[in-house]
């Protein structure tokens, strides 16, 4: 069903060729086409069971447009009961295979501010928020009523550069030298808070390519300034200049988001002392995309949430992304090899050496800067106890969660 193109599932390229068998009630086969290191992420994590019974009689190309609550079922121990859309959504407690959660029921309320969810939970409207924005987590502390739980995140944090070869950013060495004038082991717990890591490239610290073997441009103002030097640039007081041409470029970034505007604030203040002048652009978040996708932008503030695959890192920074989140057109063969070797070798041993390798030459082209892979703090009433969050499902665990007995 999720291969059907009528459907349009998002995954539906990760899916292609790939056939299940019904053997019995509780078993399936699975066949690929070809093998990889993530089949098992393949065959679970793109799709959901679709009961025939349900959604057999009408038609997929119908489906988008049905919304009934009666159709929306699924295998756990709550059932959608009411969905007021885009306010709020509410689950009660199925009891499923004789088995019923400590909570009665969840009902979430929608925020597109982070402050005014932040908000909510500090007014003790709401139970739980899932992430509170850094510059609130203060206040959350200090509330006797509340406690925080901190998790790793599957996000990080980067700086990219348009590559358009009319760009002083278009020029691999200027790109460098900026790379290497920012002490991010510095910048990034001071600007997202508290364990907070540098990414070793675009990945989270939960990726499971991610190793200590990928090479980094390390923070190096002198190596930066000879990456200009070497370039032609010539320090013109306190001002970079190439042929009449001033070393300066804008960031672009959402105005929702506090915590990369204080990243974008940090990185101009450690460029102007190194002889480049940055200014910075704010803009609602639907203007941001939009520029993104028409290319009208020096360099953003962007964040990815990672799936447990390295698939999306090709979907990110090679030439086939292009039309879809390879927003600077960064485009070097051998990174592009690379990844697609990786995705095509069925030992996980073998494919990530290749996923290190890919990588480390991302990092010396330098098309991006990679700033930060944060700690995830959620607020929590002290009335709700036994919460644990998993980055990837973070409502696995939530049949553990109770009210505390007063």
């Amino acid at each position: 069903m999720f291969s059907d193109p009528t459907v349009d599932a998002l995954a539906l390229a990760s899916i292609q060729g790939i056939t299940a068998e019904v053997v019995d009630e509780s078993t399936v086969d699975i066949v690929f086409a070809s093998a990889s290191p993530e089949q098992l992420y393949d065959a679970t994590y793109h799709v959901r069971i679709v009961p025939s019974h349900i959604w057999g009689g009408m038609a997929p190309d119908e489906w988008l447009a049905d919304t009934a609550t009666s159709r929306i079922i699924g295998t756990g121990p709550y059932r959608l009961t009411s969905w007021d859309q885009p306010i709020s959504l509410r689950l009660d407690a199925s009891g499923m295979n004789g088995h019923r959660p400590a909570l009665n029921a969840l009902v979430w309320n929608f925020q597109s501010d982070p402050d005014a969810a932040a908000n909510l939970l500090l007014s003790h409207a709401v139970d739980v928020m899932e992430a509170v924005p850094p510059p609130r987590r203060e206040e959350v502390v200090a509330d006797p009523e509340l406690r925080v739980v901190s998790y790793p995140s599957a996000v990080y944090g980067f700086l990219a550069f348009n590559l358009d070869g009319r760009s002083v950013l278009g020029r691999r060495a200027v790109r460098r030298a900026l790379a290497r004038a920012v002490d991010r082991e510095v910048i990034a717990p001071a600007v997202v808070g508290p364990g907070t890591a540098v990414p070793r490239g675009p990945m989270s610290r939960l990726l499971w390519v991610n190793d200590d073997g990928i090479a980094q441009l390390p923070f190096d103002t002198v190596a930066a300034r000879a990456e200009l030097v070497a370039d032609g640039w010539i320090l013109n007081g306190t001002q970079w200049e190439r042929n009449g041409t001033a070393l300066a470029f804008d960031i672009l970034v959402p105005s929702t988001s506090r915590s990369r505007q204080l990243m974008a604030e940090a990185l101009q203040e450690a460029w102007r002392l190194q002889g480049v002048r940055v200014t910075i652009t704010s803009v609602d978040f639907p203007v941001f995309l939009e520029r993104l996708r028409e290319r009208r932008f020096d360099s953003y503030l962007g964040a990815f949430l990672d799936e447990p695959s390295a698939r999306g890192l090709a979907d990110q920074w090679s030439t086939d992304g292009w039309d879809m989140g390879n927003y600077g057109r960064y485009a070097n063969p051998v990174f592009d090899s690379l990844a697609l070797l990786a995705d095509a070798t069925a030992n996980a041993a073998d494919a990530k050496r290749l996923w290190v390798e890919a990588l480390s030459v991302l990092n010396e082209d330098a098309p991006a800067i990679f700033l930060f892979t944060p700690v995830n703090v959620a607020g929590v009433n002290q009335r709700i106890e036994g919460v644990t969050i998993n980055p990837y499902s973070w409502l696995e665990d939530v049949v553990t969660w109770g009210v505390r007995p007063r």
